[in-house]
């Protein structure tokens, strides 16, 4: 009786395992702003700069899952994950609209010319081994940018924002080695039966 009440419970157990999803890539969507905000804005006079260097490794970023919107707190982006894409958005004057050429811009020494929001710096190609990396971020990480005044201008934002895949584990089902004994046991309990 304990063999057949053991197989049948080795069974169900790597059954129930064994259909479980696989690993799966999570989405999370990431915001990584500059030192400066509406309530700390940064002034630039005609020819004055303003740099700012964001690295995806050790910032604190806000963090949320793409599908549902999940918020997931603060964190940092691991390079072992796949990055997706990156942008960087600016606001002088006028939130999330085109520059007007009140700035100039670059990003790791590049002159970005007649920039405007978002301005795409790393792109995940598909398939994976040809990605649109212009601003060498990948290998640093980091994402150096200048902004220059070409005339009087507040900026109230600068962020960086895009998305990389988060691995999900999904935990390998060891259970699933019950199944071979499960199956011993059952034939050998029907054996016994037969027997008998």
């Amino acid at each position: 009786m304990i063999f057949r009440k053991l197989s049948f419970f080795c069974i169900a157990i790597s059954l129930c395992f064994s259909f479980a999803p696989a690993a799966q890539a999570t989405h999370i969507h990431y915001l990584d702003y500059a030192d400066i905000s509406s309530d700390n804005p940064v002034s630039l006079s005609a020819g004055q700069s303003y740099t700012y260097a964001f690295n995806l490794t050790t910032d604190n970023m806000l963090l949320s899952e793409v599908s549902s919107g999940a918020d997931l707190g603060i964190g940092s982006y691991d390079p072992a994950e796949n990055l997706h894409y990156v942008y960087l958005k600016i606001d002088p004057n006028n939130r999330g609209r085109r520059n007007s050429g009140a700035l100039e811009v670059k990003v790791n020494g590049t002159a970005i010319p007649g920039w405007e929001n978002a301005i795409p710096l790393y792109g995940w190609g598909v398939p994976r081994d040809n990605p649109s990396d212009p601003f060498n971020i990948i290998g640093s990480y980091i994402v150096s940018v200048e902004v220059t005044a070409c005339k009087d201008v507040t900026v109230t934002n600068i962020n960086l924002e895009g998305c990389f895949d988060s691995a999900v584990a999904t935990p390998a089902p060891a259970t699933i080695f019950l199944l071979g004994p499960g199956l011993f046991f059952l034939a050998g309990f029907k054996k016994r039966l037969m027997k008998i």
